[in-house]
């Protein structure tokens, strides 16, 4: 239910958080960091570098001017979030690294 996420980490290992926010279709604004950019394709949050206040700033204020061209970038990146995190097909994709590591059949 909420109108806009920020996440202004600096260090992330899956960044969850931003995973579950951009999946739901809300709008984002983040720090620029290589987990950030993982999750993140192209225009559809708004990200901005790390240790920069004013940078953030901007960002938001870029992001709260235009709730709709927002909105319309969360929907866009909700679907490919989706389908990269969705849970069972990253397990099948788990049970076959393991089973040709053990040299089974897929």
């Amino acid at each position: 239910m909420a109108d806009l996420f920020v996440f202004p980490s600096l260090w992330e290992g899956a960044a969850g958080a931003l995973v579950e926010a951009a999946a739901l279709g809300v709008p984002l604004v983040a720090t620029d960091i290589p987990p950030h950019r993982e999750i993140v394709r192209g225009d559809l949050a708004t990200l901005v570098p790390p240790r920069e206040p004013r940078a953030l700033e901007e960002g938001l204020i870029r992001t709260l001017r235009d709730p709709e061209g927002a909105r319309d970038r969360a929907a866009r990146l909700a679907p490919a979030v989706r389908a990269a995190h969705d849970i069972r097909a990253n397990t099948r994709l788990l049970e076959d690294t393991y089973r040709r590591f053990l040299g089974e059949p897929a």
